[in-house]
């Protein structure tokens, strides 16, 4: 699922949070899309997501296509670890990708 971070989504509570919620019922790999570029979660970030298991970049095609390519296995991964919590690129991807 990719949530598109912007200054009011937090608080955005029927449908978003709705939506959050059943995705997080279902185990989905969660993107967070931060609109304000930022590459962590930031105070934007849906209370329903803010201490789930999900990956935070910022709004931009390549990588935002290279966490829809590779955070599905990493959530996965995580899951089965047990781990939790808000998870981040290094600067290695975005070195790769040119940005």
């Amino acid at each position: 699922m990719v949530v598109l971070i912007g200054e009011k989504t937090k608080l955005l509570t029927k449908f978003v949070k709705w939506e959050m919620d059943v995705a997080l019922k279902l185990g989905l790999p969660i993107i967070g899309v931060n609109l304000n570029g930022a590459r962590r979660r930031d105070e934007r970030c849906p209370p329903a997501i803010r201490e789930s298991l999900a990956i935070y970049v910022p709004f931009g095609v390549k990588i935002v296509e290279y966490a829809m390519a590779n955070w599905p296995d990493s959530h996965a991964m995580y899951r089965k670890e047990g781990q939790t919590g808000p998870h981040y690129y290094t600067d290695q991807p975005y070195k790769n990708l040119g940005l």
